[in-house]
């Protein structure tokens, strides 16, 4: 998952977001193309120290992270055009932007610390 292009929009350096996951067990999550698992309501940090280019924007880069979309309809958006069996959209709390812009046509934040909340959080 790269983001397409990169856009600028206001959004707080820490909040919550909504993200694509599988889902592989009771309070196991997965990204759906890579990484390690995710458990619910804890802090997992990306400590990588690489790079990722835009898709659709030559010669710019942005370090890596996990992506999250700032609404639920964009993630539900996001969930429709990734194949693949369990998917499901959970509410996250990020920290640590790192950038923002486009996945898909729809706006997603790139953060270095995520936390799979709760239902009901």
């Amino acid at each position: 998952m790269c983001l397409d292009k990169y856009k600028y929009f206001k959004l707080p350096e820490n909040g919550i977001g909504y993200k694509v996951f599988v889902k592989i067990g009771d309070d196991e999550y997965r990204p759906p193309f890579f990484g390690h698992e995710f458990r619910l309501n804890e802090w997992i940090h990306d400590e990588r120290e690489f790079k990722i280019e835009y898709e659709n924007d030559d010669n710019r880069y942005y370090p890596t992270g996990f992506h999250v979309f700032t609404n639920f309809a964009d993630a539900q958006t996001y969930r429709g055009n990734v194949a693949g069996d369990g998917l499901v959209v959970r509410k996250v709390e990020f920290k640590n932007v790192v950038t923002r812009g486009l996945q898909d046509k729809c706006k997603c934040i790139v953060c270095r610390s995520l936390k799979i909340l709760k239902e009901g959080e």
